[in-house]
C-alpha cells in the first residue's frame, strides 16, 4: 500500500488514468487527479532499467522501471495500491495490453463483489465464507447444470463441512411453507436433471428462474442451497464471469 492524499494530483509523465465503474472502464486525461476508484497503469518514462525521472513521493516507480514491468494500481480508501503487474515482452504495453489488463481487473473486481453481495444476503458474511463461494464458483465453471445438480453435495461441504449428505428432517421457509420432503430430495433432484436435458442455454433470466426456483422448492442442503442456486441460476443463463444475483420469492428467507 502506497499511502497519498485524496484527491491527489498525479503528474508522472507516461502513465495512463482511468475510472472503473462496475466492469466499466473510462479513460481520463493525463496529469489528471486520482480520485477515489481510479485505475492508474503506471508506465515510467525510463524502460530501459533505471533511471526514470523521480517524482516526489512515488518511489515506487524506480521498482516499476527496473523491472521493466507495467503497474495497475487502485485508489482505494485514499491509498494507492498495487493490484496488478504486467510484464511486457518489449517493455511498453501497447493500448491493447492496457486495455486487456484494466478489463481483466474490472470484470474480477465486478465478480468478487457480486459474490460476496451473494453471501451476504444468505447471512454468509465472514472472510471464510467469502473464500469458499469463490472456490464453488470456480469449480462450478467447468460444470454444467447437469453436473452441478450431481455435485449439489460436495459443493455444499465447500461451503459446510459438517455437510455429508442431502438434507435430514424438514425445511420451512419463512412464510410457513415446507419445501420437499427430505426423502423426496433425490428424487426431486433427478427430475429437474431430466427436465433439462431438452432445455438450450443460455436461457432468458425468466426461464433460469423457473429452475432456480425448483431448485429451492427441492432445498437440498440443510445450508448453502441460496449459493448453489445462485451457480445454477447463472450456469443456465451463461453468466459466469459475469453472475447475476436471482431475486428469491417473498418469504423464502
Amino acid at each position: 500500500m502506497y499511502p497519498m492524499t485524496r484527491p491527489c494530483s498525479f503528474n508522472h509523465e507516461g502513465n495512463l488514468l482511468y475510472r472503473k465503474t462496475g466492469n466499466e472502464i473510462t479513460p481520463l486525461s493525463k496529469g489528471g487527479t486520482v480520485t477515489e476508484g481510479s485505475l492508474i497503469l503506471s508506465m515510467p518514462d525510463d524502460w530501459n532499467r533505471g533511471n526514470p525521472r523521480e517524482t516526489p513521493g512515488h518511489e515506487h516507480f524506480d521498482e516499476a522501471a527496473d523491472l521493466g514491468d507495467s503497474y495497475l494500481h487502485e485508489m482505494r480508501n485514499g491509498k494507492y495500491r498495487c493490484i496488478k503487474a504486467g510484464k511486457t515482452k518489449t517493455g511498453r504495453a501497447g493500448p491493447d495490453r492496457i486495455t486487456f489488463l484494466l478489463r481483466k481487473y474490472a470484470a474480477r473486481s465486478h465478480l468478487n463483489a457480486t459474490l460476496k453481495r451473494a453471501c451476504e444476503i444468505q447471512g454468509a458474511v465472514t472472510e471464510k465464507d467469502f473464500a469458499n463461494m469463490r472456490r464453488i464458483h470456480r469449480l462450478a465453471r467447468e460444470m454444467t447444470a447437469k453436473d452441478l445438480l450431481g455435485q449439489v453435495v460436495p459443493l455444499g461441504a465447500v461451503l459446510d463441512p459438517s455437510i455429508t449428505s442431502h438434507r435430514k428432517g424438514p425445511a420451512v421457509f419463512s412464510n410457513g411453507r415446507q419445501a420437499a420432503r427430505s426423502e423426496n430430495i433425490k428424487d426431486g433432484l433427478n427430475r429437474l436433471s431430466r427436465h433439462l436435458e431438452g432445455a438450450g442455454t443460455p436461457m432468458t433470466k425468466e426461464e433460469a428462474l423457473e429452475y432456480y426456483y425448483a431448485f429451492q422448492e427441492i432445498h437440498p442442503l440443510k445450508d448453502g442451497n441460496g449459493r448453489i442456486g445462485m451457480l445454477l441460476y447463472n450456469i443456465l443463463r451463461g453468466t459466469m464471469e459475469n453472475p447475476e444475483i436471482p431475486e428469491d420469492k417473498p418469504g423464502w428467507n
